[in-house]
């Protein structure tokens, strides 16, 4: 299954014969199956879809997802929302003191697991005292974690954490120079703008997956629920944001530091990332790809939720 991301202007998608007709400023580029396609990402301003297409995306069970600065939007078909009991047993799940909390701790502390395992394989052939010095100290907050019970304090550690990572990914020299501190939102440094953007694609994969297994993007453990916030996606990102993204972002570095023009360097990473999502993984005795990890794991998660299954979030190896 194929997952396409439209990142320019002038593009047009229509349908005809259950295939997505692309053309771009009026002149054909391609067809494609609706029976290949997964999701649709659209990035950019004068994207123009036919109601015919939305219609046939729809009962294809095909999402399309509207990412653009800090507006972010989602179409799929109403026949999902039909697993209320899966909701209702989210809500109370997400209202317990415990069972939320405990969640969030395991979310976190896998979290900062990944994060340290992006440092060591990164920095592999680097000898520095900076990279052992961050990693001890995100093993410290690793052990602080366990003695935290309430969202303030868990949050207080991945702020910590988040802060020790990315000063040392650009002390490493694995960020370019221009890296000075994530900026989350309307930044312009060329690093967290891919940053940025490359979560947005992550978060629009695993609402997909949520979706699809009838949970509520928007109440999680974690984060705060707010409305038009997916505290949930935000929560189940964590573990996959230093794999999917930030080693897409490492890998880019030398392109990233010869522009401040994003655009420039948008649609190879839009590349990088698609393909990190295609690698494949040991997971239960077994090869997987991320994709497939995602959809499982959201499996495991409703478990969890629902019938107080164990829910283990995968630690990335490298």
């Amino acid at each position: 299954m194929e997952h396409y991301i439209i990142n320019d202007y002038g593009y047009s998608l229509g349908v005809k014969s259950n295939r997505m007709v692309i053309c771009k400023n009026s002149e054909f580029v391609k067809e494609v199956s609706l029976n290949t396609i997964k999701t649709i990402q659209i990035n950019s301003n004068g994207v123009k879809l036919s109601s015919d297409l939305i219609f046939a995306l729809s009962a294809n069970n095909i999402k399309i997802f509207f990412s653009k600065d800090k507006n972010n939007a989602a179409l799929h078909t109403m026949h999902e929302h039909k697993t209320a009991s899966v909701r209702l047993s989210q809500y109370k799940f997400c209202n317990n003191n415990i069972t939320s909390i405990n969640l969030a701790k395991n979310i976190i502390e896998n979290k900062i697991i990944n994060q340290k395992n992006t440092i060591i394989y990164g920095a592999r052939n680097i000898l520095s005292p900076s990279k052992d010095e961050s990693v001890a100290i995100l093993n410290h907050l690793q052990k602080q974690l366990k003695e935290k019970n309430n969202r303030e304090e868990i949050m207080g550690i991945e702020g910590r954490a988040a802060f020790i990572y990315f000063d040392c990914l650009q002390e490493l020299d694995l960020f370019p120079k221009s890296f000075k501190y994530r900026t989350k939102k309307n930044s312009k440094e060329i690093t967290n703008v891919a940053l940025n953007y490359g979560y947005a694609i992550l978060l629009n994969r695993i609402y997909a997956a949520a979706v699809k297994n009838g949970l509520d993007p928007y109440c999680g453990v974690l984060h705060t629920i707010r409305s038009g916030k997916p505290s949930l996606i935000l929560d189940v990102m964590e573990q996959y944001r230093s794999y999917v993204v930030d080693r897409a972002v490492v890998k880019l570095k030398s392109r990233l530091s010869k522009t401040d023009n994003f655009e420039e360097i948008k649609s190879d990473l839009a590349f990088t990332i698609l393909k990190n999502f295609e690698k494949t993984i040991q997971y239960r005795n077994t090869e997987i790809t991320i994709n497939e990890l995602i959809h499982k794991q959201l499996v495991n998660l409703k478990a969890h939720i629902c019938a107080d299954k164990e829910y283990t979030p995968f630690v990335f190896k490298w």
